[in-house]
């Protein structure tokens, strides 16, 4: 009878042990998750969000058109672009130097050429360059950029890539490199 207490003893105490931990865990991972790249797992893990109500989701359906088209504003930068619904999970990332900044547009791709790219299995079909002044523009290679805009001595240029990764082919069109040219404008 003893042995038999003995063992309901210490199977309690290894379920008590095992309810205590999850417990632990669960209190001490609420922030929230990453991928191995640093990027925020929205939602994955609070039964409570809303993503409708979050500012920093970029999914969000306060940041699309009637039509799924994706509205981006850099504020900093000072421009807007309406992005075509196949643009969705599109990134972006920002590099500047001297004479202008580049804000590119990313958009995921399956191409196998890309997964070593930066991000991994990310192409770049859309440039915005913002040239610092007139001169450094006049100095570029003028035949990549286009002129969408100037205002405050900058100079807002538009490329978009030469070719589209091999998943893109059927997506990308003339069409639709025209609705993007047109739906990039200087913020007042």
């Amino acid at each position: 009878m003893k042995k038999r207490e003995g063992l309901y003893i210490v199977l309690f105490s290894i379920i008590l042990a095992a309810l205590i931990i999850v417990l632990i865990v669960s209190i001490f991972n609420r922030g929230p998750r990453k991928d191995e790249y640093g990027r925020t797992l929205i939602g994955i893990d609070d039964p409570n969000y809303d993503p409708k109500k979050d500012p920093n989701n970029p999914f969000n359906e306060d940041y699309r058109d009637k039509e799924g088209n994706y509205f981006y504003e850099n504020k900093d930068l000072g421009f807007n672009i309406t992005l075509p619904p196949e643009f969705i999970y599109f990134q972006t990332q920002r590099w500047d130097n001297s004479s202008f900044s580049d804000l590119e547009i990313l958009v995921p791709t399956n191409d196998p050429a890309y997964t070593h790219a930066i991000p991994p299995s990310y192409a770049k079909p859309i440039i915005v360059r913002i040239w610092k002044d007139m001169q450094d523009w006049a100095q570029e290679d003028q035949d990549r950029y286009v002129i969408f805009g100037e205002k405050r001595g900058r100079v807002y240029t538009l490329k978009f890539w030469d070719e589209p990764t091999k998943d893109w082919l059927d997506k990308w069109t003339s069409e639709m490199e025209v609705r993007i040219g047109q739906g990039v404008k200087l913020l007042k």
